[in-house]
């Protein structure tokens, strides 16, 4: 493995964590196996929190100053033993494992091309556009040096400001990827903000990172914040096994037109609110970079894709895109299709069928009843708010649960706190050390507001 293939490799691994592929333990086990050898003598590898090369001195693991000009050199084959992996977090895996693990590895490099070849063709896909730099990224706060409590909710308020759109904001907690807010418009937003709430249930000193990522799926990063926790510490979350997951697959299936049946004749430049209901009929989890894209035909005013909502194997969807009616008379026809996170078509096509033609009035001797076709309305708001425990004991952590369509904008406020906008779907653990009123707060296309309140009892 020479450098530029272990990069590519880190890169694929850093997006699978992100997309909630791997676990964070996956990951760092992983990045273990990365392990080069250059002309010098020496070993390199990656450090799985920042991702800067690192190099071993015959002592210790040291990072390598001047990280934009590493690597140049070209990997050789080994002549002695590898020194042990990286030890990136206390409490990660069994590091003697990944040490036989990383030797496996270095075994494994010397495979010849084919593999080589492999790597970096898998590693390419998930990485950014060559030659781009990513958002500019700043925290409002909490400001660094902050004093927090344990259980107690706060918000990191952020925003990201990039020419080419911003597309994603990261809220980074530890190095690890505590949640992820999406921009409602698949091209980005020059600027986006973000307000994330995140409760800490151990004390000490923790730290504090927002990351966000362009059209071109490059990456800018904020400075670190450095935050003291002190109180007594919260329940702890047992680890899960780490075997990897088998495998999954994509499939849908066209379930109906929930809007516009095919055939509905409009007026011209009139607006068309389609909506159509699918099947997950594969093994995947539809979430985070699946996309419902516009594939042929007549694309109207509609944008290149539109977000899929979470939706798990054998579940339903409904999927909706607004058109706008040509001005010109006629059938228009546009075929629409899913896509998994690397852009890959799959499943079903649906389409919008529409007949555009002016609405004349007719006049004849005796009026006769006829049958004046209607665009479908819009389907209103679909709203669900619940806890998985709504009485806990002090200390204790329960699940918010919301599922939200058909509506403009979805806010939460936490008791006394501001509310700060949320995403549609969501599973989100609170800790409130008293009882906490949540109130969910939706914005329907007419501006109207709407309030589903859920308490959570301390006792």
């Amino acid at each position: 493995m020479d450098f530029h293939q272990a990069q590519a490799r880190f890169n694929h691994l850093r997006d699978q964590l992100r997309d909630g592929t791997i676990s964070r333990a996956e990951f760092v086990q992983a990045v273990a196996q990365i392990m080069v050898h250059d002309a010098q003598g020496r070993y390199w590898t990656l450090d799985p929190r920042t991702g800067h090369w690192l190099y071993f001195d015959g002592r210790t693991w040291a990072e390598a100053p001047g990280q934009a000009q590493l690597p140049t050199t070209q990997a050789v084959a080994p002549g002695q033993s590898p020194p042990p992996p990286y030890a990136a977090e206390e409490g990660g895996p069994n590091w003697l494992m990944l040490g036989i693990v990383g030797l496996a590895a270095v075994a494994l490099c010397l495979l010849g091309l084919i593999a080589a070849a492999i790597v970096i063709g898998v590693g390419a896909a998930g990485g950014s556009t060559p030659g781009t730099t990513g958002p500019t990224v700043q925290v409002q706060s909490p400001s660094n040096g902050t004093q927090l409590q344990t259980n107690q909710p706060f918000v990191v308020q952020s925003t990201a400001t990039d020419t080419q759109g911003v597309t994603r904001i990261e809220l980074w907690v530890d190095g690890t990827l505590g949640d992820v807010q999406v921009s409602p418009d698949a091209n980005g937003q020059p600027v986006l903000t973000a307000a994330q709430s995140w409760t800490f249930d151990q004390p000490g000193s923790h730290t504090i990172q927002v990351r966000a990522r362009n059209r071109a799926n490059a990456e800018g990063t904020s400075p670190l914040v450095a935050v003291t926790v002190s109180g007594p510490a919260g329940p702890t979350v047992t680890p899960t096994s780490s075997v990897s997951p088998s495998p999954c697959s994509n499939n849908s299936a066209f379930i109906s037109d929930v809007t516009v049946p095919d055939g509905t004749r409009v007026e011209p430049g009139a607006r068309v609110d389609k909506v159509w209901r699918l099947q997950n009929t594969g093994t995947c989890e539809w979430g985070a970079g699946y996309r419902w894209a516009f594939v042929a035909g007549e694309q109207m005013g509609a944008p290149d894709s539109a977000a899929v909502p979470l939706t798990a194997a054998g579940q339903e969807a409904d999927l909706r895109v607004v058109f706008t009616a040509p001005q010109a008379t006629g059938t228009y026809i546009s075929r629409w299709q899913l896509q998994d996170p690397n852009g890959t078509p799959f499943g079903t096509e649906a389409t919008l069928s529409i007949v555009v033609r002016p609405v004349t009035p007719t006049v004849t001797p005796q009026p006769t009843a006829t049958r004046t076709p209607t665009i479908s309305p819009t389907p209103g708001p679909v709203v669900s708010f619940t806890a998985d425990k709504k009485k806990i004991a002090p200390g204790e952590c329960t699940n918010l649960r919301w599922d939200v369509d058909y509506v403009r904008e979805v806010w939460l406020k936490e008791g006394g706190d501001p509310e700060y906008p949320e995403v549609g779907h969501k599973v989100k653990k609170v800790c409130p050390s008293a009882t906490t009123e949540y109130v969910l707060r939706i914005v329907k296309y007419n501006n109207e507001s709407e309030y589903y309140k859920v308490t959570i009892k301390v006792q």
